[in-house]
């Protein structure tokens, strides 16, 4: 989007990992699982952009005081609180909030790869290869989708998928950490 709000940067690369592809899909994957604040914070902060979602009309009473705690906090609560916790125990009629319909506009709106990157800016997306870890919160394949699609359209894109599997993780715990956090991008770099 670089040429539309700042063409005088000279971008020549860019790195995308830890990304949503699909927000629907995400919270549908980190619901009840290690992930489970992290969606509920997802939610809440696409809310501002979206007033039509009413995310507190689709809450419990419980619900909404976890949300009105959230909405006062940076992120780190969410991704330390609610482990393993289903949101739909949050939810009115325990409703899952991948599927609520007031929530899809969102959604739809927000699942990346509608556009291309700019001619000229070289792309590296780097996520978990596989839905093999309590990591793996976003599913591998809308990574794998998104890298598809810019492909499509031109774009110059690398993918470089990371083993955020449980056996790394039992291996190679020094390597599976500095992956997640972004290391192995370095030489691409």
């Amino acid at each position: 989007l670089k040429d539309s709000y700042a063409p005088e940067l000279n971008i020549t690369a860019a790195v995308i990992e830890g990304m949503v592809p699909n927000y629907r899909n995400f919270i549908a994957t980190a619901d009840g699982s290690v992930g489970s604040g992290f969606a509920m914070a997802t939610l809440l902060g696409l809310e501002p952009h979206y007033p039509d979602m009413r995310i507190n009309d689709h809450l419990n009473d419980a619900g909404r005081k976890v949300a009105d705690y959230y909405r006062t906090q940076c992120q780190t609560p969410a991704y330390f609180t609610l482990p393993m916790v289903p949101l739909k125990t949050l939810f009115k009629g325990n409703q899952s909030p991948a599927n609520i319909p007031a929530f899809q506009r969102a959604y739809r709106d927000n699942v990346m790869g509608k556009g291309t990157p700019a001619k000229g800016v070289r792309t590296l997306v780097a996520s978990c290869v596989a839905d093999d870890s309590p990591m793996s919160l976003v599913p591998a394949a809308d990574s794998r989708k998104l890298v598809r699609e810019w492909r499509s359209r031109g774009g110059k894109v690398d993918y470089q998928p990371t083993d955020c599997s449980m056996v790394k993780f039992i291996t190679d715990m020094y390597g599976w950490g500095t992956d997640l956090l972004g290391m192995q991008t370095i030489d691409w770099f």
